[in-house]
């Protein structure tokens, strides 16, 4: 159970890696940006240290975005 555990977690971390654009030069920004709109939608309890982080990563207030 273990192991299979630990395959199907490096499995995520590989999808969820192989879908960034490293090209981009904003990339941590949206990023950033994405985990802040889950927070907002599911964990309520994290969105102001997600919306800290946008706006660190952005370098400008992210609350207008629409």
């Amino acid at each position: 159970m273990i192991v299979g555990i630990a395959i199907i977690s490096m499995g995520g971390v590989a999808y969820g890696m192989s879908h960034i654009d490293y090209s981009d030069l904003d990339w941590q920004c949206k990023k950033t940006i994405g985990m802040w709109e889950l927070a907002k939608a599911d964990y309520p309890n994290f969105v102001d240290d997600t919306k800290w982080l946008t706006d660190k990563k952005c370098g400008f207030d992210v609350s207008n975005l629409k």
